[in-house]
């Protein structure tokens, strides 16, 4: 009786183990495209909140903070967590947006983190979100790429208009490059 048991829980742990590795390698390997999917759905929620979002910049720097988080962990003078502001309209931009955290630069730009993904766990570093600029200025110019940032990665940086102030930004840094640097002729 027991065995029986035993067999259909190892059936069972064998059948979630094959479906998560499944899982794991359908991300690893359509990461690209599962990224363009995520700026495509990013900019059409932008276009189509826009009035949410820029009611979420003048509260946000109503607060005179410079940090709005997601969370209360890295609380400072000049942060806060976003819950703090106890505004409807605020908690659905985070809610929606699912944003890690609001950014105020020194030059009046506006930046909306968006919290990490799966992806981003599994495919290198993989971070995006967008920004407002008033000016309807870049903050940063179309697409920056480095070497060797950090050893043996790569980094790079792409910002793409949304809208007249709306900018989509993404950026990687590719650590797994050692490879790259290896003697090839102590493989043959």
């Amino acid at each position: 009786m027991i065995k029986k048991y035993v067999r259909r829980i190892m059936i069972i742990l064998l059948c979630c183990f094959i479906f998560m590795t499944g899982m794991i390698l359908y991300l690893y390997f359509n990461a690209s495209h599962i990224q363009n999917r995520i700026k495509e759905k990013v900019c059409a929620a932008v276009l189509k909140h826009q009035d949410d979002l820029l009611t979420t910049i003048e509260e946000f720097k109503g607060s005179q903070k410079e940090i709005l988080f997601y969370n209360n962990k890295n609380q400072g003078s000049e942060t806060c967590c976003y819950k703090e502001l106890n505004n409807k309209t605020v908690n659905k931009v985070f809610k929606d947006f699912r944003l890690a955290e609001i950014r105020c630069l020194k030059s009046g730009t506006v930046i909306f983190s968006v919290r990490p993904t799966i992806i981003s766990s599994l495919r290198d570093t993989y971070l995006y979100g967008f920004y407002y600029t008033g000016g309807n200025q870049l903050e940063c110019d179309a697409a920056i790429e480095g070497e060797e940032i950090i050893y043996g990665g790569k980094y790079w940086y792409k910002t793409e208009k949304i809208d007249e102030n709306w900018y989509f930004y993404e950026s990687k840094i590719i650590l797994y490059q050692w490879f790259k640097y290896m003697d090839k002729s102590k493989l043959l």
